[in-house]
């Protein structure tokens, strides 16, 4: 049985939203954000061992460099994973400022953006406590995606559920 390719629903999410709502802005999608600690860049001495400290580094799903601010765009498709989009945000908009490739933007204002499908007035309230945006944005995909998500949810198990060898009555 062929497996179907998997899509990448989020990366897509983000790449409509940014493209609508900031054309002609220099967006960097899937940024890298902050740099490896210190200690441990030191003591790696080859290229296979600085590549096993990429665990450290985070990545924003996109960023959006302007003349006057910066937006840190974080987006979730499913409702429970809102408030993780919160806390990425809050670890986002600080390890933008420590990132080199950054310096020339780190002097202005810094916004999180959590962009979601659906809306959640407390998640809603949380974003806006702490000066990030709060956007409902229902992709062009939206009925596929939930369809497929349907799916997902509802199929039977592939596997059979596990037996206890031995544990008899």
């Amino acid at each position: 049985m062929s497996r179907k390719p998997r899509r990448e629903w989020e990366a897509e999410y983000v790449v409509e939203y940014c493209t609508k709502f900031y054309p002609g802005e220099k967006v960097i999608y899937h940024a890298r954000l902050g740099t490896f600690p210190p200690e441990m860049k030191s003591l790696a001495t080859e290229e296979g061992e600085l590549s096993l400290l990429r665990v450290y580094l985070r990545w924003a799903d996109a960023i959006v460099l302007m003349a006057d601010q910066v937006h840190i765009v974080e987006a979730k498709l499913l409702p429970h994973l809102y408030l993780k989009g919160i806390t990425e945000l809050e670890l986002y908009i600080r390890l933008f400022k420590e990132t080199p490739e950054f310096e020339r933007w780190k002097h202005l204002p810094t916004y999180g953006v959590l962009v979601v499908p659906v809306e959640d007035p407390l998640v809603a309230q949380m974003c806006r406590a702490r000066q990030m945006r709060f956007v409902v944005y229902k992709p062009s995909f939206w009925d596929e995606f939930w369809s497929e998500m349907r799916r997902r949810w509802t199929r039977p198990p592939l596997v059979k559920p596990a037996e206890f060898y031995g544990a008899g009555p």
